[in-house]
C-alpha cells in the first residue's frame, strides 16, 4: 500500500492538469484562427480574382484602338481595391493573402500588357492599310506613280515594331493592292499601255496569275468597249454628216431646177459625206438639174428639131432612172405648153420669150 500523497502535491497536480487543459485549448484556439484566416485569405483572393478578370474582360472590350496606358490603369485599379481587401482582412489572413494577391498581380500584369502589346500591333496594322487604301486610290488616279509609292510603303513597314512575319505578310499584301489599283489606274487611262505592260510581266513580281488573268481580262473588254463606243460615235457622226449634206443637196437640187445656186461647198459637203460614187452620182443630178433648167430656158425659142435632141438628151436610163423620168416628162410637158401658146398667141409668145424682138419693140414688150 502507496502512502498517501500530501495536500499540497494534490493541489499542485490539480494545478499542472489545468495547464496543461488551458494550453491545449489555446492551441485549439489558435489552429482554429489559422484556419479561419487561411479560409478567408482563400476565399478573398479568390473573390479578388473573379472580379478582376471580369473587369479585364470590360476593359478590354471598351479599350481605345491601340489601348495606350491600359496596364497601367488596370494595375493602379487592382493595386487600390487588393489594398482595400487586406486592409478589411484579419491579421493572421494578410500574409498568405498578400501572397496569392501578388501572384496574381504579375498574372494580370502579364495579360495586360499581352494584350496591350496586341492593341498596339493591330492598330499599327490598321493605321497603315488606312494609309495604304489612300496610296491605292491614288495610284488609280496617277498609275505612274506606283514605283515610288512600293517603295514608300516598304520603308513604313520596314520602321514598324512588328513581328518579322506579320511585317512580311504586310509588305506582300501592299505590293500586291498596289500593284492591282496602279493597273487598274492604267486600265482606265490607256487600256492599250496596261494590257501591253500585263503581258511583258511588269506586275509579275507582285500578283498572284489569277489576278493578272484578271486584270488582262479588265483590259481587253476595256479596249472592246472604247473601240464599240468609237466606232459608234462615229457612225453616229457620220449619219449627222449625211443627213446635213442631204438636206444641202436637196435645196441645191431645188436651186438649181430654178437657175440657181444654193450652196457653193456642195461638192466638199457631198464628198465628205457619202461614198466617191455616191458622192459623184448626187453631183451629177445636180449638174442634170441645171442642164435641164437651161434646157427649158432652150425649148421657148427652139426648133422642132432641137427640141427632140433636148428629149433625147434627157432621155432616163441607169441609176436614178425615176428622178430622170419627173424630168423627161417636165420638160416634155414644157414643149407641150410652149407649143399650145405659139398656136394661140405666136406674136404675143415670141415677144415674152425672145430678148431681141423686145429689144427691137419695146413699146410693144411694155404693153
Amino acid at each position: 500500500v502507496k502512502p498517501p500523497r500530501p495536500a499540497g502535491a494534490v493541489i499542485a497536480g490539480a494545478f499542472q492538469g489545468a495547464a496543461q487543459g488551458l494550453g491545449e485549448l489555446q492551441r485549439t484556439l489558435e489552429e482554429r484562427a489559422r484556419e479561419d484566416a487561411a479560409i478567408f485569405a482563400n476565399s478573398a483572393a479568390n473573390e479578388t480574382r473573379l472580379t478582376y478578370l471580369k473587369r479585364f474582360q470590360e476593359l478590354s472590350e471598351t479599350a481605345e484602338p491601340g489601348a495606350t496606358g491600359f496596364t497601367d490603369k488596370l494595375l493602379e485599379e487592382y493595386d487600390n481595391y487588393a489594398d482595400r481587401v487586406l486592409e478589411g482582412a484579419p491579421e493572421l489572413a494578410r500574409k498568405q493573402l498578400t501572397v496569392s494577391l501578388s501572384n496574381f498581380r504579375a498574372s494580370l500584369g502579364s495579360d495586360a500588357i499581352g494584350f496591350e502589346a496586341k492593341s498596339r500591333a493591330d492598330k499599327v496594322a490598321n493605321d497603315f492599310q488606312t494609309g495604304l487604301n489612300v496610296a491605292r486610290n491614288s495610284l488609280v488616279s496617277r498609275p505612274d506613280l506606283f514605283d515610288q509609292t512600293i517603295i514608300d510603303q516598304e520603308m513604313t513597314i520596314g520602321a514598324l515594331r512588328l513581328p518579322e512575319g506579320v511585317k512580311a505578310e504586310l509588305l506582300g499584301d501592299a505590293r500586291a493592292g498596289l500593284a492591282r489599283s496602279a493597273a487598274q489606274g492604267l486600265i482606265e487611262q490607256n487600256p492599250y499601255a496596261a494590257r501591253d505592260d500585263l503581258v511583258a510581266g511588269r506586275f509579275d513580281q507582285f500578283i498572284k496569275p489569277d489576278d493578272k488573268a484578271s486584270l488582262l481580262n479588265g483590259a481587253q473588254s476595256e479596249i472592246k468597249r472604247r473601240e464599240a463606243e468609237a466606232k459608234r460615235a462615229a457612225l453616229e457622226a457620220r449619219a449627222i454628216l449625211q443627213g446635213d449634206a442631204k438636206a444641202a443637196f436637196m435645196d441645191e437640187i431645188e436651186a438649181a431646177s430654178q437657175g440657181q445656186v444654193a450652196i457653193p461647198e456642195i461638192e466638199s459637203k457631198l464628198r465628205t459625206a457619202f461614198e466617191p460614187d455616191k458622192a459623184q452620182a448626187m453631183l451629177e443630178q445636180i449638174d442634170r438639174s441645171r442642164a435641164l433648167y437651161a434646157a427649158g430656158q432652150e425649148i421657148a425659142l427652139a426648133s422642132p428639131e432641137e427640141e427632140a435632141a433636148l428629149l433625147a438628151r434627157f432621155t432616163p436610163e441607169g441609176e436614178g432612172f425615176a428622178i430622170e423620168a419627173k424630168e423627161h416628162d417636165a420638160l416634155r410637158r414644157a414643149i407641150i405648153e410652149k407649143r399650145n401658146a405659139l398656136a394661140t398667141d405666136s406674136a404675143g409668145y415670141v415677144m415674152r420669150h425672145s430678148p431681141e424682138v423686145r429689144a427691137k419693140f419695146p413699146a410693144l414688150s411694155g404693153s
